[in-house]
């Protein structure tokens, strides 16, 4: 027997769309799977634990994952990895990077979602136009919750970083 435990949904920063579930087709469908794979780790706890997330089970995802650290309980954030597909959108990479010393790079709002996330200990989706290597465009980005221990605090986040499905048409 399967049991579908829902996380609580995800806040979204740009209307028309609330994320509700991870059905909500206002979520592009690569996001909505690592959601669902993401619900599915942390089972009835607040959320998995970080030694549950590794390379190996990221394959879906791997070349747009990003893996923070939480530093000061929040108040900054490393990226531990950053994809390379990520890396290629934007043309920098910032694995090993401080978020706070990426504000000329990434502006101020992945810094802002990274401290909602640790703080609420729960999803965020957002999407919004990203400056990129070759102009703006359409990113869409899932930020999930990690802790060491269960029910401890966030010590990791987990991100998942796409251009748009209106941006990928676009681009074809």
């Amino acid at each position: 027997m399967t049991i579908q435990i829902e996380a609580p949904p995800p806040a979204r920063l740009r209307e028309p769309a609330v994320i509700g579930s991870p059905d909500d087709p206002g979520l592009h469908p690569k996001l909505r799977d690592l959601w669902r794979f993401w619900n599915m780790l942390r089972g009835e706890r607040t959320t998995p634990r970080c030694d549950e997330v590794h390379a190996a089970i990221l394959k879906p995802w791997l070349g747009n994952v990003l893996l923070l650290d939480v530093v000061d309980g929040g108040r900054d954030f490393r990226y531990r990895v950053y994809g390379t597909v990520v890396a290629a959108h934007f043309g920098f990479d910032l694995t090993g990077r401080l978020v706070s010393q990426c504000v000329d790079l990434i502006g101020p709002k992945p810094l802002q979602e990274y401290r909602r996330v640790t703080e609420a200990r729960s999803p965020e989706a957002v999407a919004r136009i990203s400056p990129a290597a070759r102009d703006h465009l359409q990113m869409d980005k899932l930020a999930l919750p990690l802790a060491a221990i269960d029910g401890g605090p966030v010590t990791r986040i987990l991100a998942g970083l796409y251009a748009s499905e209106a941006e990928e048409t676009r681009a074809s």
